[in-house]
């Protein structure tokens, strides 16, 4: 009898370029919605710390957009390289 050659391998590899984009997807939304919601008065404190380490991150509408685009840019950073480090490692 003829061994059968597994389809699933022995373990998976990570695709770096989207563990990049769904972290910078989640991580860009989450400061999005923080920002419009510290405009309503809950959190600002949070949003103006964070305001120090992202340029333009303020409560409200456009602070709210230019603290998603920092968000996006820094989790896809994070997923790619935990990817990467994870592929190396295992």
């Amino acid at each position: 009898m003829a061994k059968k050659k597994s389809t699933i391998p022995s373990h998976a590899k990570l695709n770096p370029k989207a563990l990049g984009i769904s972290l910078g997807i989640i991580s860009a939304l989450s400061i999005f919605f923080l920002g419009l919601v510290a405009s309503a008065g809950w959190g600002q404190t949070l949003v103006l710390t964070m305001g120090s380490f992202y340029k333009g991150y303020s409560p409200g509408i456009l602070g709210s957009l230019a603290g998603g685009i920092w968000g996006f840019i820094e989790g896809f950073i994070v997923g790619y390289v935990m990817a990467r480090i994870y592929n190396k490692v295992s």
